[in-house]
C-alpha cells in the first residue's frame, strides 16, 4: 500500500512540474509587486523576489513601494526595477 501511494504522490508531482514548466512558458514577462506601506512588510517579501526570479527568469520584476520603504529593495538582486510611489496626502 505504501508503494502505491509514492506512485500517486510521484504521478502528483509530475503532473505539477508539468503545469509549472507549461505556466512558466506562458507566463507574462512581467511582473509587478506592490507593497506599498510598512517597511517591516517589504523586508518580509524579500525571500518571494528570490523566488520569483527563480521560477520566471526572463521575467522583468518590478516592485511598487512608497518612499519609505525603497531603500528596502533598491539594490534587491532579483529586482529589475524599483518604481517609487509618493504617498498621497489626505
Amino acid at each position: 500500500r505504501q508503494r502505491k501511494d509514492q506512485q500517486g504522490s510521484n504521478r502528483h508531482r509530475s503532473r505539477l512540474s508539468v503545469a509549472f514548466g507549461l505556466w512558466s512558458i506562458v507566463a507574462a514577462v512581467r511582473v509587478l509587486v506592490v507593497r506599498l506601506r510598512l517597511i517591516g512588510d517589504v523586508v518580509f517579501t524579500t525571500p518571494v523576489l528570490g523566488a520569483l526570479r527563480r521560477a520566471l527568469p526572463d521575467a522583468h520584476l518590478s516592485y511598487l513601494v512608497e518612499p519609505a520603504a525603497a531603500a528596502v529593495v533598491r539594490h534587491h538582486p532579483a529586482l529589475d526595477e524599483v518604481i517609487v510611489a509618493p504617498r498621497a496626502s489626505g
